[in-house]
């Protein structure tokens, strides 16, 4: 199997996934990954996926044409690394602006524990058992958490907006920048409005400058008496 990356914004058309399907045939691979995320047109979500992606009638055309293909989609959940994994679904809205919400909880828990390369005998049964008391207590958390499975929830539009939100709704419009202006600038001609010389104080106006400095008197140093 190969696997075929749709998370980055391709757009494929059906013509484009027979291609990639032929291509996997042509080369002895009996499946081929998708690698979906938003890009596909969940029918229950309409707003977590955009134009152009692969939708339901694509996947029914293609697995009706290629029969001994297997298609396997990748999709990313919540989840952990403890292993538990969390199906979310929310319903349309109530008469009161509510959501009903149910939340499914599974386990994927490893059986076994893989011994390390250089594990010493004396450790292993150490190892062994943290290993025991840790799974039994993830079984026993999966379990009390799987009670809640069975209960449908009503909560309020405001807690469940951003999950509902449409991709669009994620991204600001794109402002135009307003530019400086690089002209020359005008200059302005005097204000006429600015007072007349003759009405500049006579104190001011009669000040005699300074006489002039005279000029410094050169000395010849290099004189004899």
């Amino acid at each position: 199997m190969w696997m075929y990356d749709l998370a980055r914004e391709q757009a494929p058309t059906l013509g484009d996934l027979r291609r990639f399907c032929d291509l996997t045939q042509e080369s002895g691979y009996n499946a081929i990954g998708l690698y979906l995320e938003h890009r596909f047109a969940y029918p229950s979500t309409p707003w977590s996926h955009g134009k152009g992606c692969v939708t339901p009638e694509d996947i029914e055309v293609l697995q009706a044409e290629y029969k001994d293909l297997q298609i396997i989609p990748f999709i990313n959940l919540l989840g952990h690394f403890e292993g538990f994994l969390y199906t979310v679904s929310i319903s349309g809205k109530t008469n009161e602006e509510n959501h009903y919400l149910k939340v499914n909880v599974q386990g994927n828990f490893a059986k076994e524990r893989t011994p390390g390369k250089d594990e010493k005998p004396e450790d292993k049964e150490k190892l062994d058992k943290e290993f025991k008391e840790k799974t039994e207590k993830l079984q026993e958390k999966l379990k009390n958490e799987q009670k809640f499975d069975k209960w449908t929830y009503l909560v309020s539009k405001w807690s469940v907006d951003a999950l509902l939100k449409e991709r669009k709704d994620f991204l600001a419009d794109k402002k135009d920048e307003k530019k400086e202006d690089t002209k020359s600038v005008t200059v302005k001609p005097a204000d006429a409005t600015a007072p007349p010389f003759d009405t500049i104080p006579p104190e001011i106006k009669n000040l005699v400058p300074p006489p002039p400095v005279p000029p410094a008197v050169k000395i010849d140093s290099e004189k004899k008496e």
